[in-house]
């Protein structure tokens, strides 16, 4: 499993997971978000990708 940091946040290759794993990605990502204060603007601006991309990621509709 390949780990990158970004951050504050530890990400995980999402390749080969089952459903039940993208879930896990998808709320962890969501309570993390949160706890560290950030809107879904302010980490898709940390992590260069467009707020959209962070909440498909939060609804498990896209991994990549």
């Amino acid at each position: 499993m390949r780990c990158l940091w970004q951050r504050g946040f530890t990400w995980y290759d999402s390749t080969n997971k089952s459903k039940e794993e993208h879930n896990m990605f998808s709320e962890n990502l969501k309570t993390m978000r949160k706890e560290k204060g950030f809107s879904q603007e302010q980490l898709a601006t940390r992590l260069n990708v467009v707020r959209q991309t962070i909440s498909k990621w939060e609804k498990g509709v896209s991994q990549s």
